[in-house]
């Protein structure tokens, strides 16, 4: 027979004995010896190897008086021994107790145990700290043994005793009473292990060593010993502090945890903070202690049982300490040498043995954790070959871990900590941490930027979904709440790092944000996770968030770096900001603080946390001390000494980085297009095909037949390379051929379901590449008409269409979120209509006849009146449609190229060559007469590549503009090549009553038109326009000259203008000639008189510009003014009355006119985009008595003016004047739904 036991070394040493007696096996004390003793037990396994062994009790049913993780490892670890030894995990019974907040946590240990009992809730001396609890249970449940692991009741030597004393002899599992008593406190302690020879640091006691043992082993330190190492007032701990010497500790027997400790380096303080510790444990001894500063803190684990074997396992370093309490451990020792480690392991083992220790060591961490649970509740273990690899492990595993809850975790600063260089070299101290906390060491931060970004975002989408949230509420009570509460625009406004960021942040889609800051632009996507975080995509990069609202802040998480955003702090409150309880003012009520001067200390995780004040002032308290604070909670205010003092925090004035797209976007046009359609999906919610073909081929290539797939790229290489559109058709028909003739009639619908993604791509394709983006045009008008027919009708009533909605998607509610959201942004979503529409006007380039496609979606927008914003989306719908009744720009275009090539070329059938000649009247007559609009087609030729062409579209403008004159004359002006350049012509102006007019030939003063007289005697007489208060009484009119000019671009005018002088003849004298006729347009105004030098000016030039490169006014006269102020002089010379610049659009819009007025050459603004020798018909002469203004309207044939009366200014009218010219129409359009179409603006 083997015994064992340990020597001073700990060692295990065996002992041979031979057989020994029963009584001599179990030489131990009785508390040890449970009720259920080996004679007594029934027959099992258990027993069975209890007396294998030699044993003395059998346990085979086990109380857990503990929680958490610690309970699961026990039951874990002794199902796994038993199943090991009996082939039965369920050997030993386990009986927990459960609180109802554990029960609610679905805690795991009570899933494993095999009975729980339920025992009250709350703090844990309720229930696992409350000893008599704990023995009832264990009574009641009729166990074995009680094992309480660690915390709790663990250390309280009431349990063992108690346990010991019931009549059921119930065993406790770890060190007996007597050993918690000389242990559990500091004082005794430090006297026992003195008495043990362990080396102890100079304290009030040191030199006391006296220690009581009795027969049963249990040593005690008496009375008197225990008074020698205690000092009873501060006066007392002062003289022992002096007798030690400074820096010291002040130290609570009974403390623990941070409590009921101070550290003191000088005797000023001392009176203060020996006070502060003993206040925090009442009634516990006090004793003073050197403080070992620069020190490491070692400890060596223990393990002994019953029969006085103690042996040291290993030790470990737990140098890295925050108050006292220990933040991160490490095992092996690796900081002292080995020599210096063994004399502690055998002092460690004499220490255990003296006072009877039996215990063995677990290990804790949390999973669910309550309002109860212990705040200390994560322990983190890495293992590795040696230190540095194990402190990589640890570095690595904390980064990945993540923690989300209602508090704040200590994990970045941890790993901050282990990659210091310090912890590294392993140079720490018990003192390091508090050293680095001194110098504001603070764990790795966010970039600045991506924190704001991230913050404004969150702090955007938190509002939004709250604001979404509040209406689905609302509607859920069957109330119809505002639709200004959807918002899609939101103010951000937040401090970091002493800037201020204020950010308009805008929803642009279910999933993405757009915020502004001082200009600037970011583009941010947005996806919820499911743990409640946000994933946000930035510049191509993804940023998980996780945020917690705090007093007067933001903590934000990016990445697992946090941040804090602030709000704006208002000194004069005093607030603490983490819950706890308050323990005691250090200021009376009334009493003036300074900056940094502490006034209050607060309890928060077992640690004694003073409060700041952040500027000087009197304090007034409002809390009691004792009562329990939530973060937040306003202690007391503050009246400043000097408000003004207060800094505030600095405005940001710079721009975000050019961050870019959220996500990398590809640059094929599938992908482009896709980004681009959802934008415009979005803002109606309220908030190149070969490439998508190859997108799908890619994809699908490995499931499709072999013979088929050759046959599809065969196809798609042949439309390449002959460069045609995306071969839709003949996919689709290669298709279906392919399955007639190779697929089974069973195997269709397979093969069919298997390449859907190619077909849907062949069907959007089919009527080729226009037809398809006309569908997708279609499809945005449809989205829009939509939800607004919901809302259209008359007497439709918003509220009751809501609640009708509501009743429709009772199972759906947030599609109704969705449509009402889209129907209050109807602005919005209208002047994106708008543009839509605008951009596929059927007389703009390329557009085309887009009648077939959109005519239905078009008609169904004229439905919509039924509010300011829609009515604009219907009337220009109604305007397209007719529009798409007219021909279109590129039928106009190509038939008027045919007419004036024709008028111009002359061939004969085999001849080879063509033949030009000069512009042919009877062809271009047809356009010259026509009644359809012209000039916004024919400024398109007044640059043609065949000049010969360009001549005939300058005298077909000619000729048009010119009807109310008589042309006499029409010269075509050539280079030196014989290419004609430019045109010039003679011109009279017509007397009044001539044919075209329908009046008798005559001379005619100005009049007003005839009233009618005699009964039903009706006379229809012509309007008298201006041009009657220009007929001169003279038989004879004189000879007009007029030169019109060819150029590409407005930089080329100076020249060719120069060309056009000399074609007027040489230069003359001006001369007075008060009987020569001014030109029709120079007097369209009555009310002014023609100075003589004016009346001299005869001569008419206009520049016709192909393409002026742009729309807006003042940037085309900017480029314009340049060129008349230096031909000034020469246009004076050779007596040009005006110049007239018309500047076409390559857009197919109307061209625009500026006119130029002699002698000066100002602009004459009220004619702008007017044709000058048209502008007479308007009849302005009668807008005499208004001082006029032109309105710019979209329809240059409509001229709006505004008029503001010279004798009374508050006089403001608005009139129309316009030359129609009807044109026949493809559809039954009425004539007045026409011309309706024709004056909207």
């Amino acid at each position: 027979m083997t015994q064992v036991e340990a020597n001073g070394t700990g060692r295990v040493v065996p002992q041979s004995n031979g057989k020994a007696s029963y009584a001599e096996k179990h030489n131990i004390a009785d508390h040890f010896i449970g009720g259920n003793k080996l004679a007594n037990a029934p027959a099992s396994k258990v027993k069975d190897f209890v007396a294998e062994n030699d044993g003395h009790t059998v346990i085979t049913n086990v109380l857990i008086a503990n929680n958490g993780i610690a309970a699961v490892k026990e039951i874990r670890s002794v199902r796994k021994w038993a199943y090991e030894t009996f082939g039965d995990e369920r050997a030993i019974q386990f009986t927990v107790m459960a609180t109802p907040e554990d029960l609610a946590a679905n805690a795991d240990y009570i899933r494993m145990a095999d009975h729980y009992v339920e025992v009250p809730g709350g703090t844990n001396n309720h229930n696992y700290a409350n000893v008599e609890l704990i023995v009832d249970v264990a009574e009641r449940m009729d166990v074995h043994a009680v094992w309480a692991g660690w915390g709790h009741a663990s250390e309280n030597p009431k349990l063992p005793e108690s346990l010991a004393a019931s009549p059921k002899k119930i065993v406790f599992i770890g060190p007996p009473g007597s050993a918690m008593r000389s242990l559990g406190d500091k004082i005794s302690s430090t006297i026992v292990a003195q008495h043990a020879a362990v080396p102890c640091i100079p304290w009030s006691g040191t030199g006391v060593d006296s220690v009581e043992v009795d027969s049963k082993g249990i040593v005690t330190v008496a009375d008197d010993v225990y008074a020698q190492g205690c000092v009873t007032s501060w006066q007392e701990g002062l003289e022992k502090a002096k007798a030690i010497g400074f820096p010291i500790m002040v130290k609570a027997s009974e403390g623990g945890g941070g409590k009921g400790i101070r550290k003191v380096v000088s005797e000023e303080g001392f009176e203060e903070l020996y006070k502060a510790a003993a206040s925090e444990i009442p009634g516990s001894p006090i004793f003073i202690m050197k403080l070992a500063g620069n020190a490491r803190h070692l400890e060596v684990q223990l393990l002994a049982d019953q029969y006085g074997n103690n042996i040291s396992l290993f030790g470990r370093d737990c140098s890295v300490q925050r108050r006292h309490q220990k933040i991160i451990e490490e095992a092996p020792v690796t900081i002292a040498k080995d020599a210096t480690f063994k004399a502690m392991e055998n002092a460690a083992v004499r220490l255990g043995r003296l006072v009877g220790y039996v215990s063995a060591g677990t290990v804790d961490s949390a999973s669910s954790i309550h309002s109860f649970s212990d705040s200390q509740f994560g322990h983190i273990f890495a293992y590795g070959e040696n230190r540095s690899a194990s402190r990589k492990h640890m570095v690595i595993a904390l980064k990945e871990l993540s923690i989300r809850g209602d508090f704040r975790t200590t994990v970045e600063y941890l790993i901050k900590l282990l990659e210091t260089e310090a912890f590294e070299d392993n140079t720490i101290t018990t003192g390091w941490l508090d050293e680095l906390i001194t110098k504001k060491l603070t764990a790795e931060r966010p970039d600045p930027m991506l924190a704001v970004v991230c913050g404004a975002v969150t702090k955007a989408h938190i509002a939004s979904e709250d604001c979404i949230s509040e209406y689905r509420k609302s509607l859920d009570k069957g109330q119809v709440p505002s639709k200004d509460i959807l918002k899609t625009v939101f103010a951000v406004d937040f401090i970091y790092e002493g800037f201020r960021y204020k950010f308009t942040a805008t929803r642009a889609s279910v999933d993405a944000y757009h915020i502004f800051i001082n200009g600037s632009k970011c583009a941010v996507g947005v996806r919820v996770l499911s743990d409640g975080g946000l994933l946000i995509l930035l510049s191509g990069r993804s940023h998980s968030v996780y945020w917690k609202e705090e007093v007067g802040a933001t903590r934000l998480s990016v990445d697992g770096k946090t941040c804090l955003l602030e709000q704006e702090n208002d000194p004069t409150q005093l607030r603490t900001p983490s819950p706890g309880k308050l323990v005691k003012y250090l200021v009376e009520n009334g009493s003036h603080v300074k900056a940094g001067q502490s006034f209050a200390e607060v309890e928060v995780m077992k640690m004694y946390m003073p409060l700041i004040a952040s500027e000087d002032g009197v304090v007034q308290l409002i809390k009691q001390p004792g009562a329990t604070l939530e973060a937040g909670d306003i202690l007391g205010i503050l009246a400043l000494d000097d408000p003004s003092r207060v800094k505030q925090a600095q405005p940001f004035l710079g721009q975000l980085p050019s961050y870019g797209d959220p996500v990398a976007v590809g640059n094929k046009p599938a992908q482009r297009f896709s980004v681009l359609y959802n934008i415009l999906k979005n803002i109606l919610l309220g908030y190149d095909n070969s490439h998508e073909w190859n997108a799908q081929f890619a994809a699908l290539h490995s499931r499709m037949p072999q013979k088929l797939d050759a046959q599809f790229g065969q196809i798609v290489e042949r439309a390449k390379s002959r460069h045609v559109e995306f071969p839709a058709k003949a996919l689709a028909k290669a298709f279906q051929r392919f399955l007639d003739e190779n697929v089974a009639a069973g195997d269709v619908d397979l093969l069919k379901s298997t390449l859907a993604p190619l077909s849907e791509v062949l069907s959007a394709y089919s009527e080729g590449q226009k037809a398809h983006e006309l569908n997708v045009v279609k499809s945005l008008l449809e989205q829009y008409a939509e939800t607004e027919q919901l809302f259209t009708g008359q007497g439709s009533q918003e509220d009751s269409t809501i609640l009708k909605l509501r009743d429709q998607n009772k199972d759906d509610i947030s599609k109704v979120v969705q449509t009402v959201l889209s129907h209050s942004r109807v602005s919005a979503k209208s002047s994106l209509i708008l543009a839509i529409l605008e951009e596929y006007r059927p007389n703009k380039p390329n557009v085309g006849n887009i009648g077939k496609h959109l005519r239905d979606a078009l008609r169904t927008l004229t439905e919509l009146q039924s509010s300011r914003a829609t009515s604009k989306v219907s009337l220009k719908a109604r305007e397209i449609m007719i529009q798409c009744s007219l021909p279109s720009l590129e039928e106009r275009t190509s038939q008027m190229e045919h007419i004036l090539k024709s008028s111009v070329v002359e061939s004969r059938y085999g001849e080879a060559a063509w033949e030009h000649r000069e512009p042919n009247l009877d062809v271009i007559k047809e356009v010259v007469d026509s009644k359809y609009t012209v000039f916004d087609v024919l400024t398109l030729f007044f640059s043609h590549e065949d000049p010969f062409v360009s001549i005939a579209a300058l005298e077909v403008y000619v000729r048009r503009a010119y009807r109310a004159y008589i042309i006499k004359k029409i010269e075509y002006h050539e280079d030196e090549t014989e290419t004609p350049l430019f045109v010039s012509w003679d011109f009279t102006i017509r007397k009044m009553g001539q044919s075209e007019y329908g009046l008798p030939l005559q001379s005619a003063a100005p009049s007003t038109p005839a009233t009618p007289s005699g009964q039903f005697d009706f006379k229809r007489i012509s309007s008298i326009s201006d041009l009657s208060y220009f007929n001169s009484k003279m038989d004879e009119e004189p000879n007009r000259k007029g030169v019109i000019v060819p150029c590409k671009y407005l930089e080329d005018a100076e020249d060719l203008i120069a060309r056009a002088l000399e074609a007027l003849g040489e230069k003359k004298k001006a001369t007075p000639a008060p009987s020569l006729l001014p030109d029709l347009t120079g007097k369209r105004k009555i009310v002014s008189a023609s100075k003589p030098h004016e009346q001299e000016l005869s001569a008419v030039i206009n520049v016709a510009v192909r393409d002026a490169e742009s729309k807006n006014d003042q940037e085309i006269l900017a480029r314009i003014k340049p060129i008349i102020a230096q031909l000034k002089g020469d246009l004076l010379a050779r007596r040009v009355r005006r110049i007239s610049f018309i500047c076409g659009r390559n857009d197919g819009s109307y061209p625009g006119y500026y006119t130029f007025r002699g002698p000066g050459y100002e602009e004459d603004d009220s004619i702008r985009h007017s044709e000058p020798a048209l502008a007479f018909q308007l009849e302005l002469g009668r807008l005499a008595k208004f001082n006029i203004k032109p309105v710019f309207t979209e329809n240059k044939n409509i001229h709006v003016y505004e008029g503001i009366g010279k004798a009374v200014e508050t006089d403001k009218r608005y009139f129309t004047r316009a030359v129609i010219r009807p044109g026949r129409l493809r559809d039954e359009i009425p004539t007045t739904e026409y011309l309706i179409s024709e004056a909207d603006p």
